[in-house]
């Protein structure tokens, strides 16, 4: 009998300080899992196209930026592996631009149709004051459509939000971004007889977007919660619902012509 109960209090013993090791390994593992993603935010500022995007173009590029200057002798080529569903590893140039704290990949080959891309960046990339910046991936998901400016899966020109536009949608440059208050950007970008009206977000990803084949100035969000923008030549406003339908063209009256600043809806 006092075999039987050494025998069981010896294997107990074993039983709990197992356990214990494994617990401890797994509170360590958090630990350290915790201070990476710490780390790795400490330096990321966004990255384009968003991790979980979809619709992406087959030509987009990858940009990646950081808040602090990189080392430009570890921005290498190697920096960075982009791998797609279908093709498999794609081969490319990683360019640090002159602010030195954004990264660009570029690829000669278009990516496939369909498929999920994962872009992993590596350990090795280091700031210009020489601290490690932790390697990290994230993915996105390619249009199906070869041509996305002609693509089926949008019904219309509107996006949801996170969602890339297609070959020609104006270059959008931000020159400075330090912390900028929530919300979103009304825009719009006459080119010779057709017009972009865009709502972006502070990543410069378009939230909407529509092409129109004249020229529209003072696109906006009125107070009454309408959205409307300025026709030049026929000098009137057009006014859209919160599904970006066109539901309204308001004119002036007794031979009067709007000026493009002159109105407000507040009902």
């Amino acid at each position: 009998m006092a075999f039987f109960i050494s025998f069981i209090d010896k294997h107990l013993r074993i039983f709990c300080v197992t356990w214990l090791w494994v617990i401890g390994l797994l509170v360590f593992s958090t630990i350290i899992s915790h201070c990476q993603v710490t780390d790795r935010n400490k330096f990321l500022q966004y990255t384009i196209p968003l991790n979980g995007s979809a619709f992406v173009t087959r030509e987009s590029s990858i940009t990646i930026r950081y808040s602090q200057p990189l080392l430009e002798e570890s921005a290498s080529d190697s920096a960075i592996i982009v791998t797609g569903s279908v093709k498999g590893r794609y081969s490319g140039k990683l360019n640090l631009c002159r602010d030195n704290k954004t990264l660009v990949f570029d690829h000669p080959d278009p990516f496939k149709a369909a498929e999920k891309i994962t872009v992993r960046v590596a350990d090795g990339l280091y700031t210009a004051g020489m601290e490690m910046i932790p390697g990290f991936s994230f993915s996105f998901l390619v249009t199906k459509n070869k041509n996305a400016g002609n693509s089926s899966e949008w019904p219309d020109e509107s996006y949801d939000r996170f969602k890339s536009a297609y070959n020609g949608f104006p270059s959008i440059y931000s020159l400075r971004n330090d912390n900028p208050s929530p919300g979103y950007y009304f825009l719009e970008k006459n080119y010779a007889g057709y017009c972009y009206i865009i709502i972006m977000d502070n990543f410069g990803t378009p939230v909407f977007y529509r092409v129109l084949n004249y020229n529209a100035h003072n696109f906006t969000l009125q107070p009454a919660g309408y959205l409307s923008y300025f026709v030049e030549g026929d000098r009137n406003f057009a006014v859209l619902d919160s599904q970006y339908s066109h539901i309204a063209t308001c004119s002036m009256k007794n031979g009067y012509k709007a000026d493009s600043h002159d109105f407000i809806l507040r009902e």
